[in-house]
């Protein structure tokens, strides 16, 4: 009898395997997940996040989304708006189990329990709820996925997973300077680099340490590119940090008019940018002279409409906010100009 009881219960138990991880059925209808969200989707208001435990929301105050628990620093539209938009457009490929016994294999359990590996997504408008969904482990393009309200779970196409930290809904990257559009870069230290020409291929140092002895001939070329990816791991208000030291400046000029101005302040260790950018004039007479006639390469540079506008969108959110950036960066702008010299390490 006992024998029998167990072989029954493996049976049971190999079912219900099967029945969980079954090929999709091809000939089901794909319907979409969620039908009404796609003709609701300018109502949504606010997006909450629920994993391992931890909960967010990202939220938008009138044109802009933020996220409060980054200070209600603006979150990266582009991305909002395209995790919305595949939401609406998810189809559902097959029904899966609605045991909720095999919610943990598939990462559907309950994402307010720690440890959970799901996400909870839930969509507002004001006080309705145009969506609670949970998204769970992905198979292939595909993400088994069910509602809260509901014990179906379903294997969805068309859908992204949805960030799960705060920070990741940021755009962590202040700017992104292309080295090929530098022609200077300059510390308070005392270290300058520079190119005579956007056609020049190496930066050369200048001042102090022009002509000098190097640790790395390649030196003055790690500088140049020292507003290349400038990136931040936290922010702070602006006017937190205002009356605080200024210990290093940085100063980056571009061959097509762009000026930036970078100011690290520090707080117990701790240092917070402050950037500033403006326009600067540009001779594309004198630029066009110094073509070499074997110049193959494009060059980088900007149109002027492209340049004014990434100074309007740096100093739009340069005016309300200090970042802190990467360690690297950090330790290349406070880098002396002996640092460089060979026989001074």
């Amino acid at each position: 009898m006992r024998r029998l009881l167990f072989a029954l219960l493996g049976v049971g138990l190999l079912l219900g395997t099967v029945l969980l991880l079954r090929q999709p059925d091809a000939t089901l209808p794909q319907e979409l997940l969620l039908p009404d969200l796609k003709a609701a989707i300018n109502d949504v208001a606010t997006i909450d996040i629920v994993n391992d435990g931890f909960k967010f929301s990202v939220e938008r105050v009138q044109n802009e989304w933020v996220v409060p628990a980054v200070r209600s620093f603006p979150a990266d539209f582009s991305q909002v708006r395209a995790r919305l938009m595949r939401l609406a457009e998810a189809q559902i490929v097959d029904l899966k189990t609605s045991n909720p016994d095999f919610y943990p294999q598939l990462f559907l359990e309950d994402p307010n329990r720690q440890g959970a590996q799901g996400t909870r997504v839930t969509l507002r408008a004001q006080e309705k709820v145009l969506a609670d969904i949970v998204i769970g482990k992905q198979v292939g393009e595909a993400f088994y996925v069910r509602t809260v309200d509901g014990t179906q779970t379903y294997l969805v196409k068309n859908i992204v997973p949805f960030p799960k930290t705060a920070k990741e809904w940021l755009t962590p990257t202040l700017t992104d300077i292309d080295q090929e559009r530098v022609a200077r870069v300059s510390l308070s230290s005392g270290v300058a680099v520079e190119r005579q020409s956007p056609f020049d291929l190496q930066f050369v140092f200048t001042g102090a340490l022009s002509g000098k002895p190097l640790q790395d001939p390649y030196a003055a070329d790690g500088f140049g590119a020292l507003f290349s990816y400038l990136q931040f791991d936290d922010v702070r208000p602006l006017q937190e940090v205002s009356a605080l030291p200024v210990r290093y400046t940085a100063e980056v000029t571009t061959f097509d008019g762009l000026h930036l101005t970078l100011k690290l302040l520090e707080d117990n260790g701790t240092f917070w940018a402050l950037l500033e950018a403006r326009a600067v004039a540009v001779n594309t007479a004198q630029i066009a002279e110094k073509k070499p006639a074997n110049a193959k390469r494009p060059l980088a540079l900007l149109e002027p409409p492209v340049v004014q506008n990434e100074i309007e969108s740096l100093n739009k959110i340069a005016k309300k906010w200090a970042f802190k950036l990467q360690d690297f960066k950090i330790k290349r702008l406070q880098e002396k100009k002996e640092s460089v010299l060979l026989g001074k390490r």
